[in-house]
């Protein structure tokens, strides 16, 4: 793979996750079609994706658009006089819409994981709606600052966006839980939470809400946590110009506006603990 299209994706301000996603799928197509850049024409391409049927859609259709990425990148700077990735159509995604859960389903899911650790995490990401890389970026010092102070931490969201999340009372209470068996009061620049990654955190939720019963179990994953916030958020009257402001959906120079009005409500609406109240 040219490693000068690792340069171009940070200076594009992708998110450290994409740029392992997208080399890990670039790596593997080459792997499977066995041919260089400038000899790979559309027809290996398809054949590639073919290769790719066991798969969901929604994973293929983020692997199609690392090597159309790659290809597009490829021909800008000359490598290749043609691009074999042009054409490469992403396929339909009937994506099922996700199960609602409920406030009630969470504390069950929670006292359902294993680990302090992942009760922890799983309080954390469902009363705030951060994304999974977002929560395993927090430092001990970020945490410590934030419950002796007004409990917020600024955190560096997808295109290195800032914002805002709180810590409220009942995650302040799992967090103590987990530091008190892992790190004995331990203070310093460590990340918060040590030892875990994406994949086994959804392993840990299916097992959680396979033994709390839930219908949907098999299905649950971190980003479930991050929809559960803002759907118990419009439930709980926070309008959706905050919600979008408090997941980082929107673009900050679009919605510069809105940090200064909705930093109060953002607050608020972590804060008032939708899983315990």
């Amino acid at each position: 793979m040219n490693t000068n299209y690792i340069i171009y994706l940070k200076a594009m301000q992708k998110s450290e996750n994409t740029i392992k996603s997208y080399i890990s799928h670039i790596n593997e197509m080459l792997v499977i079609v066995n041919k260089k850049e400038n000899e790979i024409t559309y027809s290996d391409l398809l054949n590639w994706q073919s290769s790719l049927s066991s798969n969901a859609p929604s994973t293929i259709n983020l692997k199609i658009s690392a090597i159309k990425s790659y290809f597009k990148y490829l021909k800008k700077v000359g490598e290749i006089n043609n691009n074999p990735a042009e054409d490469l159509e992403k396929v339909r995604n009937n994506e099922k819409v996700k199960q609602y859960v409920s406030s009630e389903d969470m504390k069950k899911i929670i006292e359902k994981m294993y680990t302090s650790q992942g009760k922890a995490i799983v309080s954390l990401i469902a009363s705030t709606g951060m994304r999974y890389s977002e929560m395993a970026s927090i430092t001990l010092d970020q945490y410590y600052n934030a419950i002796h102070g007004d409990r917020s931490i600024v955190i560096i969201g997808k295109g290195n966006k800032e914002r805002t999340i709180y810590v409220n009372s009942s995650s302040e209470k799992y967090i103590e839980e987990y530091l008190s068996k892992n790190y004995k009061n331990k203070k310093g620049t460590n990340k918060l939470f040590v030892s875990v990654d994406e994949s086994s955190l959804r392993k840990s939720l299916i097992l959680a809400a396979t033994k709390a019963n839930l219908p949907y179990a098999k299905n649950i994953s971190p980003h479930w946590l991050r929809v559960f916030w803002a759907t118990n958020a419009i439930e709980n009257g926070i309008d959706l110009a905050t919600i979008r402001d408090a997941l980082g959906h929107a673009d900050i120079s679009t919605t510069s506006k809105y940090v200064k009005s909705c930093d109060n409500k953002i607050k608020n609406a972590m804060i008032q603990d939708f899983i315990f109240n």
